[in-house]
């Protein structure tokens, strides 16, 4: 395998990691849940307004007894505006 296909096989499975699991969008917002999955701000509000008698993690199914409280994610965060800069300076 060449560098270059290395590389390339690299970036997607990074940039898979910057896909929310609910919009399968880039994250916008990034938040965690206790459980430590990610998932945009607006989706998993969405998501939990839909059914309000209990809170569940769309990944692992984890139930909260509370909904908790929804804690920006700083560091995916940057990941994500930094890879958008990047994106838009190089293309």
């Amino acid at each position: 395998m060449m560098a270059s296909d290395m590389a390339e096989t690299w970036r997607n499975c990074f940039e898979e990691e910057l896909i929310c699991p609910i919009c399968l969008h880039v994250f916008s917002d990034p938040i965690q849940l206790p459980c430590k999955h990610n998932f945009c701000r607006g989706c998993i509000s969405e998501a939990w307004a839909k059914d309000s008698s209990l809170a569940r993690c769309p990944e692992c199914n984890h139930a909260y007894t509370q909904k908790p409280s929804l804690e920006k994610n700083h560091k995916l965060s940057n990941i994500v505006e930094n890879r958008l800069l990047n994106y838009r300076f190089f293309f």
